[in-house]
């Protein structure tokens, strides 16, 4: 118990300086973040027989954080409709 609270605390301080930095550290922590979603979500399905496509995932995790940076936003949109029609191969 005493592991998770310090961890805890670790955490959330950590939360505060990525988030008050800003920039390019805290676009990497969220596409890290969602890196590590997306894998745990494609396991999951694979327990049930469902086969995710990783790398279609991947693509599109870098897609939305490129979207972020400041990439066009009029090809994001499409980007993220041709990614999911392959998402399901």
């Amino acid at each position: 118990m005493g592991t998770r609270i310090i961890s805890g605390i670790i955490g959330i301080a950590a939360t505060i300086v990525i988030i008050m930095y800003g920039g390019f550290l805290f676009m990497f922590c969220i596409a890290a973040l969602a890196v590590l979603a997306w894998l745990e979500y494609v396991r999951a399905f694979a327990k049930i027989d469902i086969k995710l496509s990783l790398w279609v995932g991947m693509v599109c995790i870098i897609g939305l954080v490129l979207s972020g940076a400041g990439m066009s936003a009029a090809f994001i949109p499409l980007l993220m409709l041709v990614l999911t029609l392959l998402l399901f191969e």
